[in-house]
């Protein structure tokens, strides 16, 4: 059996295990500071459930796990700033966060998992899903 397809099963495992939950998002914040922003982030609320599945994923893919946590720590981030941005505009920018206060965005519900496939261009990343797994459904 392939490794995709080892990891498509340990996905329909782990999330007919898991109910779907719901996602707080809010705040609005920078890296290293709002007044000289490199990256920006949106903070992300949620549940035990979520730290509780992705737990279980580890546990089922130790090798993947460790993968994934090296990758988390060398990939390129999508709400980093250019490097061909300006002091002008990094300065702009960093007055645009300091000046919002963004408590919660939102909630939304969290109903299914999906494996993506991260392929590299020259004008930045391509996503594809490969595979999407739902939560079980509650009676």
């Amino acid at each position: 059996m392939a490794n995709l397809e080892v990891l498509e099963g340990i996905l329909l495992a782990e999330a007919a295990r898991c109910a779907p939950f719901e996602v707080s998002i809010g705040k609005l914040g920078a890296f290293p500071s709002t007044r000289r922003p490199r990256v920006i982030w949106v903070g992300v609320e949620a549940p035990a459930e979520l730290g509780q599945f992705q737990r279980a994923l580890d546990e089922a893919t130790p090798a993947w796990a460790t993968l994934r946590r090296a990758r988390l720590l060398s990939s390129p981030d999508p709400g980093r700033i250019s490097r061909n941005a300006g002091n002008d505009e990094v300065r702009r920018i960093g007055q645009v966060l300091e000046g919002t206060n963004i408590v919660k965005l939102g909630t939304m519900q969290i109903q299914n998992v999906n494996l993506y496939r991260s392929d590299l261009q020259p004008t930045g990343a391509v996503y594809t899903c490969l595979y999407s797994a739902n939560f079980k459904v509650e009676r």
